[in-house]
């Protein structure tokens, strides 16, 4: 398995002039992949159940709509969300949707709620934190849209930094959304 602990290297300037509030769409490319970072600043410690708790939370905020709690959970300075929308499929189309800072997520958060958008999922396995970094990648997550779609996810990576918060969400899809079989 992958150690999570950090993004990935961001190319310099990337997103720049762009408003917050609009997600960077990818395609035809390979999706982000995670990557040990510098050692955080932060002296806070944490364990296993931080991150467990911050990693919970993403999934019961986004489900609850709550755009300012969502938002508090990204770190200030280093939040990012990388998400496949009901019409990407990051798997076979390398297709998904970026939202950088904590006013972004919860903006494209709501245009996602607006399409009705829940995550279901079934566990998940963290990454101790060492040097202030941990992570979690959760198992058997799907997304649900109001219209009753579903959507495979490939994988969810959970980034973070003790003391900051989330840096960094990838959850990219297996397929686009589908109706579901009865």
């Amino acid at each position: 398995m992958v150690l999570l602990a950090a993004t990935a290297v961001l190319v310099a300037g990337c997103g720049a002039g762009r408003p917050a509030a609009v997600p960077r769409l990818h395609g035809g490319s390979a999706p982000p992949r995670t990557r040990h970072a510098a050692a955080s600043t932060s002296s806070a410690p944490c364990d296993d159940a931080q991150v467990r708790s911050a990693v919970s939370r993403f999934f019961t905020d986004w489900n609850g709509r709550d755009p300012r709690a969502l938002g508090r959970l990204f770190s200030p300075s280093e939040g990012e969300l990388d998400l496949a929308t009901k019409d990407q499929d990051t798997l076979h189309d390398s297709e998904w949707s970026e939202a950088m800072g904590r006013r972004g997520i919860a903006a494209f958060a709501a245009a996602q709620w607006r399409l009705g958008e829940n995550f279901i999922y079934h566990g998940m396995d963290i990454y101790s934190p060492t040097g202030g970094l941990g992570g979690a990648e959760v198992d058997r997550v799907r997304a649900i849209f109001g219209d009753g779609d579903l959507q495979p996810v490939e994988e969810a990576k959970f980034n973070y930094s003790c003391g900051q918060g989330l840096t960094h969400v990838v959850i990219i899809s297996a397929a686009r959304a589908k109706p579901k079989k009865h």
